[in-house]
């Protein structure tokens, strides 16, 4: 029996593995702090980031330095400005801390004021009972 192409065409589709696209996820960074301050992800997989820098003076970064997961994201986020970054979640569950290293001089770092987050990576059970 011969299946008309349409038909074809609709199987192999369904068959085929799809992959969604997950939206970013957007970071406001302003006032020495960052919002929200905690992101939870499943382990292994693409994180696409918003990071929007709400100040209209100072700038901001974004770092992620997780070498045991060889992750080494640093993006420069200027004042009044959004900027798009990607990465791969790390495979091992755990807590892998961000941070905005600006400071000024004479002052404190963003750091040191309070502007740090978690990136925190849950097993896929936990993610599962969410």
């Amino acid at each position: 029996m011969k299946l008309p192409t349409t038909l074809l065409s609709l199987l192999m589709l369904l068959s085929t593995p799809m992959i969604l696209a997950q939206p970013a996820i957007r970071i406001e960074l302003g006032d020495f702090r960052f919002h929200p301050d905690e992101i939870r992800v499943p382990p292994g997989v693409p994180i696409a980031l918003e990071l929007v820098n709400t100040d209209t003076i100072t700038p901001h970064d974004f770092i992620l330095e997780a070498p045991e997961a060889a992750i080494n994201l640093r993006v420069d986020v200027p004042p009044g400005k959004t900027v798009k970054a990607t990465f791969t979640s790390p495979s091992t569950p755990g807590i892998y801390p961000f941070y905005c290293s600006k400071r000024f001089l004479f002052f404190k770092s963003h750091r040191a004021r309070g502007m740090e987050g978690r990136l925190i990576v849950q097993p896929r059970s936990e993610q599962l009972r969410q």
